[in-house]
């Protein structure tokens, strides 16, 4: 068997569901971080150390206070259209 072909094999696709599966077995456990500060304010982070992190995850206050700058917040546009990544309020004919 040619060395090219071998490579190959070593390749080979199982009964997998996806790529993560096939890295699972490769490459065994996951391991998670253990501590976050790169964010510009500490509530940017918190929706993945509340669900995927189980509040394990060390996270450095932000030095900024609560501002409406900083931070994820949500605003309902009934009439949106989404264009060029936002939403934008739909323009009157």
């Amino acid at each position: 068997m040619s060395s090219a072909a071998e490579g190959e094999e070593q390749y080979a696709t199982t009964d997998a569901e996806s790529i993560l599966d096939v890295c699972l077995a490769q490459f065994g456990a996951p391991r998670l971080l253990r501590w976050h500060y790169r964010s510009q304010h500490h509530s940017l982070i918190d929706f993945s150390n509340r669900l995927f992190y189980r509040n394990s995850l060390v996270i450095f206050p932000s030095p900024y206070g609560q501002s409406t700058r900083l931070g994820i917040r949500a605003t309902y546009l009934p009439d949106a259209i989404y264009e060029d990544q936002t939403n934008c309020a739909r323009r009157s004919a």
